[in-house]
């Protein structure tokens, strides 16, 4: 098999690039970018493109389960069925943590205060909370979640409970 005369690994990298390219021309091309009235264009968008369920006037989101239900994902929650009276997810939550527990991998398994458990999901020795240390849990990108600990360094982290 003869070899290619051009390395791929640049190529990959350049498509996401060309995908918003290509984006940022279609949106250009929408008969709503030619409003010049920001309130018209708006409104000209939304008719276009409506909002999603549960999306609000300023651009956050609502979640019936609220607080309970913070690190779960929508799949999970659906199966739990969990509902709460609190209608707004927070980006972050301060617990404080009441038990660790090591796994074989060398990451930690933290129960909270709240009875929420999570799990270490990468490999990092610089965070090792205690019993009784206060944390704050943290949305990440991609429904990723971040624990962060009083000094300040964080680690990625998983809901299991």
């Amino acid at each position: 098999m003869a070899a290619l005369p051009f390395r791929t690994a640049p190529v990959r990298r350049l498509l996401p690039c060309l995908a918003l390219a290509a984006a940022s021309t279609q949106a250009a091309d929408h008969p709503c970018a030619a409003v010049a009235a920001p309130d018209a264009r708006l409104a000209c968008y939304d008719r276009a493109f409506p909002p999603h369920d549960g999306a609000t006037h300023d651009g956050s989101t609502h979640d019936a389960a609220g607080r309970s239900d913070f690190g779960f994902t929508a799949a999970e929650v659906r199966t739990r069925a969990a509902h709460s009276a609190t209608s707004d997810e927070p980006r972050a939550v301060a617990m404080t943590v009441v038990a660790v527990r090591e796994e074989a991998t060398g990451r930690f398994v933290a129960t909270m205060d709240n009875g929420q458990v999570w799990a270490q999901t990468e490999a990092d020795s610089r965070v090792r909370p205690r019993a009784g240390h206060a944390v704050t849990i943290k949305r990440g990108v991609l429904g990723s979640y971040l624990l962060v600990t009083e000094k300040g360094v964080g680690t990625r982290v998983r809901r299991i409970e």
